[in-house]
C-alpha cells in the first residue's frame, strides 16, 4: 500500500489571501505523462501568491529533467545509490528554482516568497524536502512521523550553526516570524 498524502492549507490563509498552492501529481495521473514518479508539494506563499504559483508550476519540469530515468532497483546496494541520486536530483531542482525565484523577486515579485514542503515518491522510496517554515509529517495510520525540520531561525539550532559555520551574519531577525536576512 502506498502512503496517502494529505495536505490542508491554513483556513485563515485560504479565507484571507489565498497564498498557498497545493501540487498533487501522482505517477498514474492519466494525463498522458510518462512520469515515473509521484510528487506532492505545498507552497506557502508570503506577501502574495506569485512565488508559490511559480513554484507550483515549475517543480515538476525541474524534477523530470533530473530524476533517474530508471526504476528503483530491488537489490540493496543499488537502492542506496539510487536513493542518493534521487536526493541529489531533488536538491538540484530546489537550487535551480531558488535561482529562478531570485530573478523573479528582483523584478515582478519584489518582497514575495514561499516556504515549501515537497514529497517525491519513486517506487517505494519517499524523498522529503522542505524550505522555510513548512514541514512534512507522514501519517502512517498508527502514528505520525516528522520527516522534515523547520528552517526558521530561532526554531532550528542546526540551521543557525550551519549558517554561522559558513560565515553568514544575521542582519535582521524577527523572533515573531523567524524571518531573517543573512549576508
Amino acid at each position: 500500500m502506498f502512503p496517502r498524502f494529505v495536505a490542508q492549507c491554513s483556513i485563515a490563509q485560504q479565507q484571507q489571501r489565498y497564498e498557498d498552492v497545493l501540487l498533487q501529481a501522482p505517477a498514474s495521473a492519466g494525463d498522458g505523462s510518462s512520469r515515473s514518479f509521484s510528487c506532492w508539494a505545498l507552497f506557502d506563499g508570503h506577501r502574495g501568491d506569485t512565488v508559490a504559483r511559480f513554484l507550483g508550476s515549475s517543480l515538476l519540469p525541474e524534477l523530470e529533467k533530473r530524476l533517474p530515468a530508471v526504476p528503483s532497483p530491488s537489490e540493496e546496494p543499488e537502492q542506496y545509490v539510487y536513493a542518493d541520486a534521487v536526493r541529489r536530483a531533488v536538491t538540484a531542482a530546489f537550487l535551480s528554482l531558488s535561482m529562478r525565484v531570485r530573478e523573479l523577486t528582483s523584478s515582478t515579485a519584489a518582497g514575495c516568497g514561499s516556504a515549501a514542503a515537497v514529497v517525491v515518491q519513486t517506487g517505494h522510496l519517499l524523498t522529503v524536502a522542505n524550505a522555510g517554515s513548512s514541514k512534512c509529517i507522514l501519517d502512517v495510520g498508527q502514528c505520525a512521523i516528522e520527516c522534515s525540520a523547520d528552517h526558521r531561525l530561532g526554531y532550528n539550532e542546526d540551521e543557525e550553526q550551519r549558517l554561522d559555520a559558513g560565515g553568514c551574519t544575521a542582519l535582521v531577525h524577527s523572533p515573531q516570524s523567524g524571518a531573517c536576512c543573512w549576508i
